[in-house]
């Protein structure tokens, strides 16, 4: 609420100030950030990492899964053998004390790549979010000044942005989303060429 009443503050400001002049247009940013083909090929890229990574613990988690069997049958053996002598009882429970140690040290050491995967990928994601909201904002902001906007307000229902979207109605007249779209993704490598016409 108090971004609308700000919102209708700053309008009433610059209305009075500009007169006629104030133009207005609108702009969905995160339908734009959303359908921008650099946005799709960092999620893809992301989704590669969080697979790649998911693979790798679930062979960390295998080995301590095994370790923990081997932990169990070990104590199952020293209780179901009582006529063992001092010296293999000894060496059994070496080995199972080895054993306790290793799978110690292994959920020490998932937990440690669970944590740093985790911030890598998160800080990975956060510099490709950042640079693409950034080269969003550029085009939006030059397609503005090409359309003699002096004011362009975010139309959208997320908050990609950092704004509260707070439009509450537009009959897309001056909507500059589509024409932003398709400046962003003109320079997709991966779009499919129009086919040739035989000229």
């Amino acid at each position: 609420m108090k971004h609308t009443i700000a919102l209708f503050a700053f309008l009433f400001t610059l209305g009075t100030t500009f007169g006629a002049e104030l133009n207005i247009g609108t702009v969905d940013a995160q339908k734009v950030f959303e359908n921008y083909w650099r946005t799709k090929e960092a999620q893809a890229g992301l989704k590669k990492e969080e697979a790649a990574a998911t693979k790798k613990l679930e062979t960390f988690q295998k080995g301590q899964v095994e370790l923990q069997k081997q932990i169990e049958e070990q104590n199952k053996f020293i209780q179901s053998n009582p006529n063992l002598s001092e010296a293999q009882l000894q060496a059994r429970i070496r080995q199972r004390t080895d054993n306790i140690r290793k799978y110690q040290e292994m959920a020490k050491a998932i937990a440690q790549y669970q944590q740093s995967t985790r911030k890598k990928i998160s800080e990975s994601w956060e510099k490709d979010r950042s640079s693409i909201i950034t080269e969003v904002k550029s085009v939006i902001a030059a397609q503005a000044k090409k359309d003699g906007y002096n004011l362009v307000i975010d139309s959208g229902s997320g908050s990609v942005l950092g704004a509260t979207p707070t439009v509450l109605f537009s009959d897309d007249t001056n909507d500059i989303t589509t024409v932003v779209l398709e400046k962003l993704n003109a320079s997709d490598p991966n779009k499919s060429k129009a086919p040739s016409n035989g000229n």
